[in-house]
């Protein structure tokens, strides 16, 4: 089966891809409307593992804990979007009687910003310095690098 041009393998193939998440919400996940979405994602995974001190200093663990939040953030930013689009309230009628209630995505809101909250909690709030440096190994190594260049 012929896959599409820049990719590998047939459509859909997650196979050697360092960061299945990402492909999947490129591919997947979002509306084509939505993917002004990305960018801002990639910030956000982007600065949570800055703040835990790199991608060398994350464990898996922690990269998950920074995807989850990652998606909890994406879904609180898409029901936002909607509610600023269709309106936060609509009416409702009831046995006759006319009221109000949340839109149902917006009712929602709440769940995402709870589950994000609990996953900055989870990771932790204090800033980690990235791993040291040998002092010696790194003069060996620009002096590689200095002699290759």
């Amino acid at each position: 089966m012929a896959g599409k041009k820049g990719r590998s393998g047939p459509p859909g193939n997650l196979n050697n891809v360092r960061r299945p998440w990402d492909v999947f919400w490129n591919r997947r996940a979002l509306r084509s409307s939505d993917r002004w979405l990305l960018p801002l994602l990639e910030d956000y995974a982007d600065g949570l593992t800055q703040h835990l001190g790199g991608d060398g200093n994350i464990s898996e663990v922690e990269r998950r804990l920074v995807e989850l939040g990652r998606m909890a953030r994406g879904c609180a930013l898409l029901i936002l979007h909607d509610a600023a689009r269709y309106g936060r309230v609509r009416t409702v009628t009831e046995g006759g009687c006319q009221s109000w209630a949340l839109a149902p995505g917006y009712a929602e809101l709440p769940r995402f910003l709870s589950l994000e909250r609990q996953v900055l909690n989870t990771l932790g709030l204090e800033k980690r310095l990235p791993k040291e440096i040998d002092l010696r190994g790194y003069l060996a190594q620009r002096t590689e690098t200095q002699a290759s260049s």
